[in-house]
């Protein structure tokens, strides 16, 4: 469809687009027409991004024969006009998280969709299943090579062998790699990332358990080469910061963007002094995500801890600092606030280092109660929480 530096189709087209594509000529010429209307004078087609996904929820329902139409008639589209498949370039395939019998019928339409692909440099694949694929379905994967492809993510994905999967991927290109719940494939990662010397990761996100899988091996090396230009890294250490300051100590120099999921009793009382933020001299943006109440650790308390600490950080000069909180708003502790509210004046007022500070909340409150809380707070308090957002100017 189009890429996030150019005209965008209207999203009820992009929602629909799959959904009519069908052998009909005619609809296939209006549907090209309508694009060309849209984006004017921009080069891309109308089949830059093809989306294949299932809404579990009742406003997107799909009967599991619809869902596989779509895949269905993609492939036929691909096979009967060939000079389309060399124009997506952005190729999403979502699959639902229950079982059916449906989904048994798409890994192989998926590998056919796969091998008629000339040009796809984002591929993003979840809870797509190949392990069950037997040879004779799996052998095109051996003979295709997308070299082409920059943007790689595989969330909670299964191969019978994985290698022989990152074999067609190629890896020389490979700028962005997002991997979660596949951390039994650590090697085949590592060997994805270091199969080219031409390999250089740019960005790289590491979910839940493939930390600690996947970070030792790729750092027998005493210096990486996919990690010497990374500039945004985001990761679930569980617990584990050691394995993540390694990670970031060959990064440092380049490191722009770090995205740490604190997660865990002992996540929540993260020691940040490990991750060293002060030594990342290009450092822009610390995010600190899934914060999470524990044993002995509320948000609240979270929030001073954290802040407390970024006090003490040197160097952190136009840095935004972002702090996600996952907990039920209505029944945050806000009688203590103030004392998060004097850790942020200390911030502000005194150091005057960080460029701003985000402290967002989600849970399972209604704007209601929100506003209900921020009714009751001192009006000292409530000037602050909107000045949390807002750039710190120094004035």
């Amino acid at each position: 469809m189009s890429s996030p530096d150019e005209c965008r189709l209207p999203p009820e087209l992009l929602d629909i687009v799959v959904d009519h594509l069908h052998d009909d000529p005619t609809t296939l010429r209006s549907l090209a027409i309508t694009s060309t209307q849209c984006l004017h004078s921009s080069r891309v087609h109308l089949f830059y991004r093809i989306q294949l996904m299932h809404h579990p929820s009742a406003e997107y329902h799909q009967t599991p024969s619809r869902v596989l139409d779509k895949y269905y008639r993609l492939n036929k589209i691909l096979e009967t006009s060939p000079r389309l498949r060399g124009y997506i370039r952005h190729l999403v395939i979502h699959r639902a998280e229950f079982s059916h019998w449906v989904w048994y019928h798409i890994e192989p339409v998926v590998v056919q969709i796969l091998d008629k692909l000339k040009n796809v440099s984002i591929l993003s694949l979840r809870r797509v299943d190949f392990a069950w694929l037997s040879h004779f379905v799996r052998s095109p994967l051996r003979s295709m090579m997308l070299g082409t492809v920059v943007h790689l993510e595989l969330y909670s994905c299964r191969f019978h062998d994985l290698d022989e999967f990152f074999h067609f991927i190629a890896g020389s290109n490979l700028k962005q790699l997002g991997v979660k719940e596949v951390a039994w494939a650590a090697p085949c990662v590592y060997n994805l990332l270091l199969r080219a010397q031409t390999t250089i990761v740019e960005s790289l996100h590491l979910g839940d358990d493939c930390l600690d899988v996947v970070m030792p091996i790729l750092l027998e090396n005493d210096s990486p080469l996919c990690l010497q230009r990374l500039s945004k890294l985001s990761i679930s250490p569980m617990g584990n910061y050691e394995t993540a300051a390694k990670v970031i100590k060959h990064s440092k120099l380049t490191l722009e963007e770090l995205e740490v999921a604190v997660t865990g009793s002992r996540g929540n009382n993260l020691p940040l002094y490990i991750l060293r933020p002060s030594d990342m001299s290009c450092l822009r943006q610390l995010k600190l995500t899934h914060v999470r109440q524990s044993e002995g650790y509320s948000p609240i308390r979270c929030i001073m801890s954290l802040l407390s600490q970024i006090h003490h950080c040197d160097g952190l000069e136009g840095v935004s600092f972002m702090v996600i909180i996952e907990a039920p708003i209505a029944k945050l502790d806000w009688s203590k606030w103030r004392a998060v509210d004097e850790v942020l004046a200390r911030l502000f007022d005194a150091r005057r280092s960080l460029k701003s500070v985000h402290i967002t909340m989600s849970g399972d409150a209604s704007d209601a109660d929100v506003w209900g809380l921020f009714g009751k707070l001192p009006e000292l308090h409530r000037r602050r929480l909107l000045w949390m957002t807002l750039n710190n100017t120094g004035d």
